[in-house]
C-alpha cells in the first residue's frame, strides 16, 4: 500500500511539474520578465526532469533511494545547464558535449564514492 501511494505520488508530482513547466513557457515571454522570473524556467527545467527521471528510476529500476535520487539530479543537471547556457546565447555542439562529459564525470564519481569510503572504512578497522 505504501509503495503504491509513493508511486501515485511521484506521477502526481511529475505530471504537475509537466504542466506547470508548459504553462508557464507557453504563456511567458522571456523579453517582457524581470531577472527574478528568468531564473523559474532553469529551476522548472530541473525539477521536472528529476520527477521525470525518478519516477523512472523508481518503476524500472529496484536500487537503493540514495542511488535514484543521485541518478536523477545528474540526469536533471544536464538539460538544466544547457537551458543556463542556450539562455545566454552561448549554446552550441561544444557545449552540448561538454554537458554531457560534466554529467557522465559526475556519474562515476558519484557511483565510485560509497564503494571507496566503505573500502577505506574496512581498511581502517583491520
Amino acid at each position: 500500500m505504501n509503495s503504491k501511494h509513493t508511486f501515485k505520488k511521484q506521477v502526481t508530482m511529475c505530471l504537475s511539474s509537466f504542466l506547470v513547466l508548459g504553462i508557464f513557457v507557453l504563456s511567458t515571454n522571456p523579453r517582457d520578465l524581470s531577472a527574478a522570473l528568468l531564473l523559474v524556467l532553469p529551476l522548472l527545467v530541473y525539477l521536472t526532469v528529476y520527477s521525470a527521471s525518478r519516477l523512472t528510476a523508481n518503476y524500472f529500476f529496484s536500487t537503493s533511494k540514495i542511488r535514484v535520487h543521485s541518478v536523477s539530479a545528474i540526469i536533471a543537471a544536464g538539460p538544466t545547464l544547457m537551458v543556463i547556457l542556450g539562455s545566454l546565447g552561448q549554446l552550441g555542439v561544444q557545449d552540448i558535449l561538454l554537458a554531457c562529459m560534466l554529467c557522465a564525470g559526475l556519474g562515476w564519481y558519484l557511483r565510485r564514492l560509497p564503494r571507496a569510503t566503505q573500502r577505506d572504512l574496512a581498511l581502517a578497522r583491520q
